[in-house]
């Protein structure tokens, strides 16, 4: 009878130092939570014709979308995707909305941006981390976009009618894996005559699997952009192939609406 009340004892002890772990874990994340909206709230400038969601699949993420308009009229989309969840995920974020916000504020060129970007996460990373990542820059005054995509999905270039007319693949290694001379900060241009609309994802969305094992797949997402509310349907499509089953990676949308030329 001693030997078991002993054991039930330890027992009794065990559990309490596992509630109290998850209790400190759980407070830990939500603090961490706390200080990245924090952050991507005081970078972040919303945009009219620029649609976001992000979806974590845990109490905190390790996707990033922000946006932010400069002085001089161009407006910024920032999409990021680091490796793993939770807090280990998050860290390699702080470094990327700062220099987000620093840069953005004072108009600076697309590859000057990555390329600190780059700099500051390799400083961050244990070797073999990374962070995908796509950088855009849009002049709606000139109608011209500046892209840099590195390890992140495709951005879908569709007309009027949702109809995709142009794919911008992943030129780049993402950020974390290049040093110095290596990195290449070259970003891809495009100049638009007609209303169109770009979306940008991250792989959580093309790799979502349902219940059945049956991934959503970019054939998906180009199919449920083909409407007249691309960023509404897109949403509604991924919660009809998930289910209850719900996501396993963090999802990231971001739809925008580029118009056409003022008659003159």
């Amino acid at each position: 009878l001693q030997r078991i009340s002993a054991l039930k004892e330890r027992l009794r002890k065990s559990n309490a130092q596992l509630d109290a772990y998850r209790h400190n874990s759980e407070r830990e994340l939500g603090m961490a939570r706390e200080l990245m909206e924090h952050m991507v709230k005081g970078a972040s400038t919303s945009l009219p014709d620029v649609d976001l969601w992000l979806q974590p699949a845990a109490n905190l993420g390790g996707d990033l979308l922000i946006t932010q308009k400069c002085k001089c009229e161009i407006e910024y989309l920032l999409l990021a995707d680091a490796m793993g969840h939770g807090l280990s995920a998050a860290i390699p974020l702080v470094p990327l909305v700062q220099v987000f916000s620093d840069m953005t504020s004072m108009c600076k060129p697309v590859p000057e941006i990555v390329r600190e970007m780059n700099l500051r996460i390799s400083n961050v990373l244990p070797a073999g981390n990374f962070v995908a990542v796509t950088l855009i820059s849009m002049d709606r005054r000139n109608r011209l976009l500046k892209i840099w995509n590195g390890g992140n999905p495709p951005l879908l270039l569709a007309d009027g009618s949702g109809k995709v007319t142009h794919k911008f693949n992943s030129r780049h290694l993402a950020l974390g894996i290049l040093r110095g001379d290596d990195f290449d900060d070259s970003t891809e241009s495009f100049s638009w005559d007609n209303e169109c609309r770009l979306t940008l994802y991250s792989d959580g969305l093309a790799d979502a699997t349902n219940e059945k094992g049956v991934e959503f797949g970019e054939s998906g997402i180009i199919a449920a952009i083909q409407c007249d509310s691309p960023h509404h349907c897109l949403k509604v499509a991924i919660a009809t192939h998930l289910g209850d089953y719900g996501a396993r990676d963090d999802i990231s949308l971001a739809t925008v609406k580029l118009h056409k030329p003022q008659a003159s």
